[in-house]
C-alpha cells in the first residue's frame, strides 16, 4: 500500500528525535499527495574518457551543465531512513523528462536503508541541460509492507550513507554510447541526402517527361501540317487531271468552229478596196 501525504507526515513526526530521520532535510512544500520530491545534492559526475571519475561539487544555487547525449550520475540532497515496514521506489521528475532526460531503472529502496539516493541519467537531447543545485529531480513513492522485516533481514550493505565519491570508485566510460549516437546521426544524414537526391531525380525525370511529351506533340503537329499540305496538293493535282480532257475537248471544238466558212460567202473571194486587194480563202 502506498503511503499518503498524511502518513508520510506522520512518519516524519515519529522520527524527529531519531538519529536518522524519515526524510532529512524535510521541506513541507515538497510533500505531494502520495510522494515526496527529492532535490539535487552537491555532487554530480558526467561520464567521460578520463581514467578517473571527475566528480564535481556544487555550491548553493550553482548549476551542473550536462552536455548533449551525456550519461551522468546525481545524488539527492535528502537522506532517507527506511523503516522496517516500508520500501521505496524512485522516478524522474516530469519536468526533466520533458527536457529529454532518461532515468536508468532503479532498484527498490529496501527497509533498513539510510542515506542519499544516487541516480544514473542520460541526456537524450542534442542540447546542453543545466541542473540547479536544490532543484526537484526525483520522486520517491513509499510502499508499506504487509509485515515488518526482521533486523537481520533489513538492508545492511555498503551503500548506507553513500556519497558519489564512495559510489563511483572507477571511471564509467561512455564512448560506445557516443559513437553509437554519432553513427546513428551519420546514418540519418545519409538517409536524408539519399531522399533529397531521389526527390531531385524524380523532379528531373518529370521535367524530362514533360519536355519529351512537348517534343512529340510538336513533331505530330508538324507531320499533320505536312500531310495536310500533301493532301491539298494531291487534291489540286487530281482536279487538274480531271479537267484536262474537258479543256482539250473544248479547245478542239473551238478550232473546228473557227475553220468553218462564213455563211453566204464563197470559200475563196477577193475583197477590193481603194488601197488594197485582199484575197480570202
Amino acid at each position: 500500500m502506498v503511503l499518503t501525504k498524511r502518513e508520510i507526515n506522520a512518519r516524519m513526526n515519529e522520527t524527529q528525535k531519531h538519529t536518522y530521520k524519515f526524510i532529512d532535510p524535510f521541506i513541507r512544500e515538497n510533500l505531494q499527495a502520495a510522494s515526496y520530491d527529492l532535490t539535487l545534492g552537491n555532487e554530480y559526475y558526467v561520464c567521460s574518457e578520463k581514467e578517473e571519475p571527475d566528480i564535481k561539487k556544487l555550491g548553493e544555487n550553482e548549476e551542473a551543465c550536462i552536455p548533449p547525449r551525456a550519461t551522468f550520475f546525481v545524488i539527492s540532497k535528502e537522506k532517507l531512513c527506511m523503516p522496517l515496514d516500508v520500501c521505496g521506489s524512485v522516478s524522474l521528475a516530469f519536468g526533466l523528462i520533458r527536457k529529454g532526460l532518461l532515468l536508468a531503472v532503479q532498484p527498490p529502496i529496501d527497509p533498513g536503508y539510510h542515506g542519499a539516493i544516487v541516480a544514473l541519467l542520460h541526456n537524450m537531447s542534442d542540447e546542453e541541460i543545466k541542473l540547479k543545485q536544490g532543484m526537484h529531480i526525483l520522486n520517491i513513492v513509499y510502499h508499506r509492507l504487509e509485515s515488518s522485516v526482521g533486523v537481520e533481514d533489513s538492508y545492511g550493505g555498503d551503500y548506507n550513507d553513500i556519497t558519489l565519491e564512495k559510489f563511483c570508485i572507477r571511471s564509467v566510460k561512455h564512448s560506445a554510447i557516443i559513437n553509437l549516437a554519432e553513427e546513428a546521426k551519420k546514418a540519418r544524414d545519409k538517409a536524408e541526402n539519399a531522399s533529397k537526391k531521389a526527390e531531385q531525380a524524380s523532379n528531373e525525370a518529370k521535367q524530362a517527361s514533360h519536355q519529351t511529351l512537348s517534343t512529340i506533340i510538336t513533331i505530330i503537329t508538324i507531320l499533320l501540317a505536312v500531310i495536310t499540305i500533301l493532301l491539298t496538293a494531291a487534291t489540286v493535282f487530281l482536279s487538274v487531271k480531271t479537267l484536262q480532257p474537258v479543256l482539250v475537248r473544248e479547245a478542239e471544238s473551238a478550232e473546228v468552229e473557227e475553220s468553218k466558212p462564213i455563211f453566204g460567202m464563197p470559200e475563196s473571194f477577193v475583197l477590193c478596196t481603194n488601197d488594197c486587194r485582199v484575197q480570202f480563202s
